[in-house]
């Protein structure tokens, strides 16, 4: 009988006239300890344009078939300061098995580029602590200068009328584009 808290590995060993085979699951019984568990396992923002934002949800969860609780004490950002955390209860909190806890991570940039780290989540999961959960986006900036040109004759304005709309990335941006109608 497993009583103490840890994990155990368990062999069975099968014997007959031609001899014995054993097979081992490794960690396959968990006693008493809590389990964090998140998902999504990453954060990808994708693309963000500077000055806005974006939020995306992370749900933290203790996955132990254990009665003990899972307590997280704290919450450490290595992204940078263009993400934030939002909706955190006051740490450390505390969830007991099967209980979850959703938080929002918010990729705010303020210059142009790609940019990513790990909010790391500590806890009382002894095999997982802290815990990281990869973030990632990419900063854009979007600026469409428009012009409409007419080409048609001056005078009176005929049922349909030719222009030319340009619609044009910033000259200094990578990421711009162009289109013509």
């Amino acid at each position: 009988v497993y009583s103490d808290t840890g994990r155990y590995d368990v062999s069975l060993t099968v014997c007959n006239a031609a001899g014995c085979d054993t097979m081992t699951k490794v960690d396959y019984i968990n006693v008493g300890q809590p389990d964090i568990v998140v998902f999504p396992t990453s954060l990808d923002f994708e693309r963000v344009a500077t000055g806005s934002s974006k939020t995306l949800f992370l749900t933290i969860m203790n996955d132990s078939s254990a009665s003990i609780d899972l307590e997280v004490t704290a919450m450490t950002l290595t992204a940078g300061t263009d993400f934030t955390v939002s909706g955190v209860p006051p740490l450390p909190f505390t969830l007991a098995p099967g209980a979850s806890e959703q938080i929002e991570v918010i990729f705010a940039p303020d210059s142009v580029g790609d940019q990513g780290g790990d909010l790391l989540i500590e806890s009382n999961d002894p095999d997982e602590n802290p815990l990281p959960v990869p973030l990632s986006g990419s900063a854009v900036s979007w600026f469409v200068p428009m012009s409409v040109t007419a080409v048609s004759s001056p005078g009176p304005l005929p049922e349909i009328s030719n222009f030319a709309l340009t619609i044009g990335g910033h000259p200094d941006a990578t990421d711009g584009f162009d289109v013509a109608l």
